[in-house]
């Protein structure tokens, strides 16, 4: 009987479907659909991370970026080249700068590398052109190619230290800059940046650091940034919490490495300053005691000149009492 039923189910439902194929088809065709979109977002978040993730890693994306107003010293990077846990590390300038795109002063980042290549930290994906080989040459921004330079444009950069002309020998995508429009701030002009400049750290420094600063630290050679890819991050997912967690071992190493440095450095740079203000303060003390051990003795001094004086005063009207009186006696 139970059969019998389920055999007549199954029938109805086979002629119901085929008395009706298109509203059937349809229907399907929507949950099917439905399902695949369903799907694919679920998806899409992953295979978007992976993929990002992919680009940076081809592309030696540094894991760790430090960057010093005081700048770093050969000697810097040589105490930090020896922590277990990097695999590579480059070091240069990172400035703000102006230039002229489409007739319009704009602001640009600047980066310098001691060299360029594919294998680089923080290689550029040269999209056209070739990588600068002399110090007034330089790559730039595909987004700045779009506002209207091109290969061959001579452009001059401006920053707050100097200013240059350099030849645009070619054009790039950087992997420090994922979205196509954003390109952050700039300390200079409006504070909106239309792209970023690549070029080669010699000869250029002036345009990143103060003659003044290499003078303060009694250094021919300074640095503004260090970068570093860290040995294994490669196999972590920079879109995760475990990547950040992986990297910050060696992070704190090279931190605490550096935060040493540049407190041993502060105080060695303030050490003299503060034995000069120290002296002076000393002087002016002693200045003060003086001035106010004299003013004392020269207040004491007035108040007996004072006390003379009244007293003069009173001997003279006590003489011209004495003698009025007489005066008046003889008469």
């Amino acid at each position: 009987m139970v059969k019998r039923k389920k055999s007549a189910y199954w029938k109805n439902l086979r002629k119901s479907i085929f008395n009706s194929k298109a509203r059937f088809l349809s229907i399907f065709a929507i949950v099917l659909l439905g399902a695949a979109f369903y799907s694919g977002l679920r998806n899409t978040p992953g295979t978007m991370a992976l993929t990002m993730d992919n680009y940076l890693d081809n592309h030696q994306y540094a894991d760790l970026t430090y960057i010093a107003s005081l700048g770093f010293s050969q000697d810097d990077l040589d105490a930090i080249s020896d922590i277990e846990g990097i695999a590579a590390i480059s070091y240069g300038n990172q400035f703000d700068a102006q230039t002229m795109v489409n007739n319009k002063l704009s602001g640009v980042t600047v980066y310098s590398n001691e060299s360029y290549s594919e294998t680089m930290v923080n290689a550029p994906e040269l999209l056209d052109g070739s990588y600068p080989n002399a110090s007034d040459e330089c790559i730039i921004d595909n987004e700045l190619y779009k506002s209207g330079l091109n290969i061959g444009d001579e452009i001059t950069l401006t920053s707050d230290y100097g200013e240059k002309v350099f030849k645009v020998v070619g054009i790039i995508d950087d992997v420090r800059y994922v979205a196509k429009t954003e390109r952050g701030t700039n300390t200079l002009g409006d504070g909106t940046n239309s792209g970023f400049i690549e070029i080669l750290t010699e000869d250029n420094e002036f345009l990143a650091l103060p003659d003044s600063l290499y003078e303060l630290r009694d250094e021919d050679v300074l640095y503004n940034e260090i970068c570093v890819v860290v040995e294994g991050a490669s196999d972590y997912n920079v879109f995760y919490d475990d990547y950040m967690d992986y990297i910050e071992a060696v992070n704190t190493k090279i931190k605490s490495t550096l935060s040493l440095r540049m407190g041993d450095l502060y105080e060695d740079l303030t050490s003299e300053a503060q034995s000069q203000l120290d002296e002076a303060t000393a002087e002016y003390d002693e200045g003060y005691a003086e001035y106010t051990t004299s003013k004392e003795a020269f207040d004491e001094q007035i108040l007996e000149a004072k006390i003379e004086l009244t007293n003069a005063k009173i001997t003279l009207a006590e003489k011209r009492d004495c003698l009025f009186g007489r005066f008046k006696h003889s008469h």
